[in-house]
């Protein structure tokens, strides 16, 4: 028997990874998958277009059916989709954040069986967490077309969505953009380790106001970068102000958690730094406030500490300088936009 070949029909970026992953765990007797990434799956706001564009899709790539899965949440009247069928059409659309941060590949293996099962009709109907999820039938999406079924969740959870989406974000590939920018950060700290004055202010400091300074470094920072590359993104169209307020505390706290790692990275660079450049014995002479004959662990780590709060001041300047697009690449609203605004062959 002829194997089918099915298509998985990705957004750009950390979707496509996890798709990509899912697939090597699938194994369905006959059945062969296909992945692709495509940008118009970013175009959240008509799903009228997606389907049109996959439809072509599964003529040109001789599919039997198409997968859709976004990492972009899909609303029904405010509520949100987890899944949207046209077995009449043969294409299903998973919408990734609804399914939670936790286990999501698990999830995305299964849900993608069942949809296989119920498009090759081996099941009268689909299995879909209907412990967290009502089905809906009749969903017109298409003019002319045949009505759609959908899975929704039936308790609206803002968190597990934005949890979901900023893991799907990956914050890790923002940080990889600013690489160049931890070189910059770190060259600035370690000239001003070889001065006196940080040993002391780092030593003298108490830790209340070392707190206050690491934080004012992270939020500066952040501001900074949000400022600089424009990710905070604006909408007059009333029906997108909620998916974009969504997007901005997404760029957000992926953009948080970026500098937070971003900061780890300095401050254990800085400390491995202090050791080997300052030995134990000559800093007591330096520090006031040491009064032993040798700098114990404590002194190391305030100087770490200090070096890497104030290099991540010099660093906010260096990442305002980084490529406009290298950055807003990890953004929803910016790949959002781009889909809108990119016609793919």
């Amino acid at each position: 028997m002829t194997n089918q070949l099915i298509g998985l029909v990705t957004s750009t970026g950390y979707a496509s990874k996890i798709a990509q992953d899912v697939q090597d765990s699938l194994d369905i007797e006959n059945i062969e998958f296909d992945i692709k990434s495509k940008q118009f799956i970013e175009k959240a706001s008509n799903l009228a277009d997606i389907y049109e564009a996959v439809e072509e899709m599964i003529d040109n790539e001789k599919w039997s059916k198409a997968i859709i899965m976004t990492d972009l949440p899909l609303f029904d009247n405010n509520r949100t989709i987890a899944v949207d069928i046209n077995n009449d059409y043969n294409i299903s659309m998973i919408s990734l954040p609804a399914f939670g941060p936790i286990f999501i590949s698990k999830k995305l293996k299964e849900t993608i069986e069942n949809l296989v099962y119920q498009m090759n009709e081996t099941e009268n109907d689909i299995d879909l967490y209907s412990d967290k999820t009502t089905k809906e039938s009749n969903i017109k999406v298409r003019k002319n077309r045949k009505p759609h079924e959908r899975f929704l969740l039936k308790h609206n959870n803002f968190f597990k969505l934005f949890a979901t989406m900023t893991l799907l974000n990956n914050p890790l590939n923002m940080m990889s953009s600013l690489s160049s920018v931890v070189a910059v950060a770190f060259t600035t700290g370690a000239f001003g380790m070889v001065f006196s004055t940080m040993w002391n202010l780092s030593n003298s400091f108490s830790v209340e106001r070392m707190i206050l300074i690491n934080l004012v470094a992270i939020i500066s920072m952040t501001t900074w970068i949000m400022i600089a590359h424009d990710l905070w993104q604006k909408t007059n169209n009333k029906d997108e102000k909620e998916i974009i307020r969504l997007y901005n505390l997404t760029t957000l706290s992926t953009l948080t958690i970026s500098i937070i790692t971003f900061y780890i990275i300095l401050y254990l660079m800085f400390l491995i730094a202090s050791i080997i450049l300052l030995p134990s014995e000559f800093l007591p002479s330096q520090i006031t406030v040491i009064e032993t004959d040798k700098a114990g662990l404590t002194v190391y780590l305030r100087i770490a500490w200090f070096a890497a709060s104030i290099s991540t001041f010099a660093g906010a300047i260096g990442a305002g300088l980084e490529s406009r697009n290298k950055i807003r690449e990890s953004t929803y609203g910016f790949r959002h936009y781009r889909a809108q605004n990119t016609r793919e062959d």
